[in-house]
C-alpha cells in the first residue's frame, strides 16, 4: 500500500506540520506518518556513526568534488549535537547525494521503499555536483528519500541582481533600504509565504515519486519548475498553478 513519511529536521510548529500534511492528503488520500528525524537514531552507536558519515561528506571547496576525507572529533561532535538540537541548523555544507546514500544506507525501510514517499524536510543546506565542476546549492533534491531544505529555499535561488550589484560595491545603506523596499521580491525563513511556497516544493517530490521522472518543467508558471531566482519561486511554487501539459 501507498503512504507517505515525512521526517521534520528543523523547528517548526505543529500547525505547520499538520498544514503539509493535509496538503500531500489532498493530493493523495494515504496513511501519512510524521517523525522527528532524530526518531531513526535508536542508540549510541548509531548516533556516532551517523555523526561521523555526515562530518565526512562535508562540501569544504565548493569548485572540488572531493569531500571532507579529514574528520577531526570536533566535527563529529559537532554533528552529534545538531542531530538532537533542530533549534539551530548546522552552517555547514553537505554533499546531497551522499546524504541520500547514507539514509538508504542506514535505514532500508522507509528510505529504498518504492510505495513509500519519504520526504526530509530540514534545515541542513544540501549541495550537488554539477556539469560546470562547482557545487551548487539546492532546494530540493528528488530521489529516495526526496531532500527539501528550508534554508535552501532562502540561500539557492537568487535574489534580484540590484542585491548583489548592492551588496558587490559596498553601499550598505543602500542595501538594507532595497531590502526593506523589496520584500515582495525575495523571501526569508521565517517568511510568511514560505509554507505555500514549501507546499510547492512537496509537489514536486509527489510528481517525482507518482511519475518517477526527475524533469522539472520548463514552463516558468509551473509548480514543477526549476526556479533560479527568488522572483521565480515565488511565481511557481508560491501559487502552486500547474501547466497544460502537466495538468
Amino acid at each position: 500500500m501507498n503512504s507517505i513519511h515525512l521526517f521534520v529536521d528543523c523547528l517548526i510548529t505543529q500547525q505547520e506540520i499538520q498544514e503539509y500534511c493535509a496538503f500531500l492528503y489532498e493530493l493523495l488520500e494515504t496513511e501519512i506518518t510524521v517523525s522527528a528525524f532524530a526518531e531513526l537514531i535508536e542508540n549510541e552507536d548509531a548516533l556516532l556513526r551517523l555523526a561521523r558519515t555526515l562530518a565526512e561528506i562535508r562540501v569544504t571547496q565548493l569548485d572540488n568534488q572531493e569531500l571532507n576525507t579529514t574528520v577531526f572529533p570536533v566535527e563529529i561532535e559537532y554533528e552529534k549535537n545538531h542531530l538532537f538540537n533542530s533549534q539551530k541548523s548546522s552552517q555547514c555544507l553537505y554533499s546531497g547525494y551522499e546524504y541520500q546514500n547514507i539514509l538508504r544506507k542506514e535505514w532500508p525501510f522507509p528510505f529504498t521503499q518504492k510505495k513509500i514517499l519519504s520526504i526530509v524536510l530540514t534545515d541542513r543546506r544540501f549541495l550537488t555536483w554539477e556539469t560546470d565542476c562547482r557545487y551548487h546549492l539546492r532546494t530540493v533534491i528528488l530521489g529516495y528519500p526526496c531532500i527539501l531544505s528550508r534554508v535552501g529555499i532562502v540561500e539557492a535561488p537568487a535574489k534580484p541582481k540590484e542585491y548583489y550589484l548592492l551588496k558587490h560595491i559596498g553601499a550598505s545603506i543602500e542595501l538594507q533600504n532595497w531590502l526593506s523596499a523589496n520584500r515582495h521580491r525575495y523571501l526569508e525563513l521565517e517568511d510568511t509565504r514560505m509554507k505555500e511556497v514549501i507546499k510547492g516544493y512537496l509537489f514536486q517530490c509527489f510528481y517525482f515519486w507518482i511519475h518517477h521522472d526527475n524533469e522539472f518543467c520548463d514552463n516558468s508558471n509551473c509548480v514543477l519548475y526549476n526556479s533560479h531566482w527568488q522572483e521565480e519561486v515565488l511565481n511557481a511554487q508560491f501559487n502552486h498553478h500547474l501547466c497544460p501539459k502537466h495538468t
